[in-house]
This record gives structure tokens, C-alpha cells and sequence, in this order.
């Protein structure tokens, strides 16, 4: 019934049909069903922050897709009676709004709702993280030291910054770069899947500059990206899709790095970082 990321739809995508006349206009009364947001709920110790940006709502109602919604949404439904509803959690994958889907790490939110043709019902879904995830790599800058390292020819490093630079909590990643190029490289590396099978990197950032997210695999020194991201004056949210470049480069494990080369039209380059999550199955 539900369906994963990698399925783009065109929003909103439902299209009512016109009655004809043998059929009872009563029955093509919608039911509605509003949806402000979905909120995203874990455990902290071992799934990270809450922190999400879900833009869309993929709806079931029982065994029927109703369609993919841009929130918010008031979506029609021509059901009545007790209906199981079904809300999918959608993203802009690596931040492209031509790149919707479910995402593929967010459990649906299931529950039975009395459907009243000509009502409407509010609804605030609340998603967690599927059971079975592996979270490789989680940096919220909150602990002592910082687990990324300085990347061969940076002119700087990674730091430390406190409110009110932080995201959320007490401190954040900072980069400042008057110089020319910053890299940063995870301290470790890790087991992730080449099978194609999904590898997200979600991110919390806020920048005056692009930079560039990839990944270094143990089988090369060759850093291989896989996102620019444009500068943010706010703190955004981002989830990167891994699981390309992990596919076209096997190797037994591989390092994520963050890198930026300073616009010369800005004299000192920022990039503030939070609640780095690797994930996979």
C-alpha cells in the first residue's frame, strides 16, 4: 500500500471525475481531510534530532492511493465510514523540488478515521524512523571534539560555534574560510550499502557560500561528490541521496566530506553544520 521514495508525482494529484448522470450526485461528495504538517518524533540517543523538513503527504485511504499533496493540504476523498488512513512523509530529495518523494526512512502514519462526506477532518501526522536503520554517522557538535578532520589542502578547519550561532542546542559546526578552500572529512569511515539500496545523509546547514557534499571511498583517493548545495542565509534542512555514488564506486567502506571553495566576491566564506545523520537498511 504505501510506496517509498523514488515514485515523483505531479501536485496535487488527484482529479475528480465528472458524474454521470446514472450515478447518485450524493456519492460524489467528498470527505476532507486537512493536513497542516507532519511532525517527525525519536529517540535522541540513537536516532538524533527531530528536526525534519517534510513538504509533502502521500494519502491512502484503505487500499486506495489518493494522491500526493504539498503541505498544507485539504485533500478530498470520496470514502465515507470508518477508513484506514495512511500518510506518507514526502521530501524533496537532495533538495530539488522536481525530486519528491516518500521518504524511504520515515515509518507512515496509520490510523482509522470515521470519514463524513461534506465534513472535514484535521489532521497532524506524526512519523517516526522505521525499526532496522543503521545510523553510521551521527554529529550534533553537542559532545567533546568534533568527529571530522581536516581535509588535505584546506586553508582551515572545522570548529566549534555557540549560541546564537547554533541550530538547535548549545553549539553547531563552523566553518570561516578567508581563504580559498575548506575540506572537511569524517574521522571515520563506514560499511554502506553498493547495491543501490537507499544511503541518505540529512543535515541541518546555513551558509554564505556553496559547498559540496561526497564521499571518499577506501578505494581511491579521489573524492567523489555527490551535491552542491546553494548558499542558505537561514538554517535549512537537507536529505542527500548517497546511494548513487555508492553504486557506481564499490568499495568496503567510505568517508563523507563536506568542501567549499570561498566566492571571490565575498571576503571571508561561513558555513554553519548540525545533526549530521548517515543512514541506511
Amino acid at each position: 500500500m504505501y510506496r517509498s521514495a523514488y515514485i515523483f508525482v505531479l501536485l496535487p494529484a488527484i482529479t475528480l471525475l465528472s458524474a454521470c448522470s446514472s450515478i447518485d450526485p450524493a456519492t460524489q461528495i467528498p470527505s476532507y481531510i486537512h493536513i497542516d504538517k507532519i511532525n517527525l518524533n525519536t529517540t535522541y540517543s540513537t536516532e538524533g534530532t527531530s528536526s525534519a523538513k517534510i513538504t509533502d503527504a502521500w494519502v491512502y485511504v484503505g487500499d486506495q492511493y489518493i494522491g500526493t499533496f504539498e503541505l498544507p493540504a485539504t485533500v478530498p476523498v470520496l470514502k465515507e465510514g470508518l477508513n484506514n488512513v495512511s500518510i506518507g512523509a514526502g521530501i524533496k530529495i537532495n533538495g530539488i523540488s522536481a525530486n519528491r518523494g516518500a521518504y524511504a526512512f520515515y515509518a507512515p502514519f496509520m490510523q482509522n478515521q470515521t470519514l463524513i462526506r461534506g465534513e472535514k477532518i484535521n489532521l497532524t501526522p506524526t512519523v517516526n524512523y522505521l525499526t532496522g536503520l543503521t545510523f553510521s554517522w551521527k554529529e550534533d557538535f553537542e559532545t567533546i571534539g568534533i568527529s571530522m578532520i581536516k581535509g588535505t589542502g584546506s586553508d582551515t578547519v572545522i570548529q566549534k560555534a555557540g549560541l546564537p550561532d547554533a541550530f538547535e542546542g548549545s553549539s553547531c559546526g563552523a566553518v570561516y574560510l578567508p581563504g580559498n578552500y575548506f575540506e572537511g572529512v569524517s574521522s571515520s569511515s563506514f560499511v554502506l550499502p553498493n547495491n543501490g539500496d537507499d544511503v541518505f545523509l540529512e543535515l541541518n546547514y546555513k551558509t554564505n557560500n556553496a559547498f559540496t557534499v561526497g564521499i571518499y571511498a577506501s578505494s581511491s583517493s579521489v573524492p567523489i561528490p555527490a551535491l552542491t548545495i546553494k548558499p542558505s542565509a537561514q538554517w535549512n534542512k537537507i536529505y542527500v541521496n548517497l546511494s548513487t555514488i555508492t553504486q557506481l564506486v564499490p568499495s568496503t567502506s567510505y568517508a563523507v566530506f563536506f568542501s567549499m571553495n570561498r566566492d571571490a566576491a565575498i571576503s571571508q566564506a561561513e558555513l554553519y553544520l548540525d545533526n549530521i545523520k548517515l543512514i541506511h537498511r
